[in-house]
């Protein structure tokens, strides 16, 4: 009979501990998980404003020195909306896409009643995007000439970001840019 007690006590114990190591792996999962969620918005919040796969773009237009440049992609092809005679190169295109459909913030200025002190009310750089689900559109307004960085929200937007001088020098490309080389025999 003591022995049987004894055993009793004993499966108990284990009992409880298997309890209890279940509970704290459950809490320990749990916290993992929060950590990597934690990391990943934090990541997004200081990086990337918007994320599109270039691939994904169907069109695109932008501005530069006040002359709207627009391109559409028909049939994998991409065609110049101001002369779809024009070859256009696909990977030029892409490399431009990239820049341009996944700005990035260096900063994070906040949200602003008055977007006129950052040159985004009026005269701002547009540059828009469509894909087969979403329309994209940012505005690039001045340069912080202490930072060498460019004012950038997103249309509808008041939120005001900080992004790298890059983002406005991709965007300093005519239509001529873009065109294929030509072959030679």
């Amino acid at each position: 009979m003591k022995h049987q007690g004894r055993n009793l006590i004993l499966l108990i114990a284990v009992l409880a501990i298997l309890i209890g190591a279940y509970y704290g792996l459950q809490k320990y999962a749990q916290r993992q998980e929060d950590k990597k969620l934690d990391e990943a918005a934090a990541e997004l919040s200081a990086g990337e404003i918007l994320s599109t796969d270039s691939a994904d773009i169907l069109s695109f237009r932008y501005t530069c020195d006040g002359t709207e440049y627009a391109f559409v992609k028909e049939d994998d092809t991409w065609y110049y909306t101001g002369d779809r005679s024009m070859a256009i190169d696909a990977d030029t295109v892409t490399t431009f896409l990239n820049g341009i459909a996944k700005p990035v913030a260096e900063d994070t200025i906040g949200e602003m009643e008055d977007l006129s002190p950052f040159g985004l009310a009026e005269g701002y750089t547009v540059v828009a995007w469509t894909t087969a689900d979403a329309e994209y559109e940012v505005h690039l307004g001045d340069c912080n000439d202490t930072l060498g960085q460019y004012y950038l929200c997103e249309a509808g937007s008041h939120e005001v970001y900080l992004v790298d001088s890059y983002y406005h020098t991709r965007l300093q490309k005519t239509a001529e840019d873009f065109k294929a080389a030509e072959e030679t025999s």
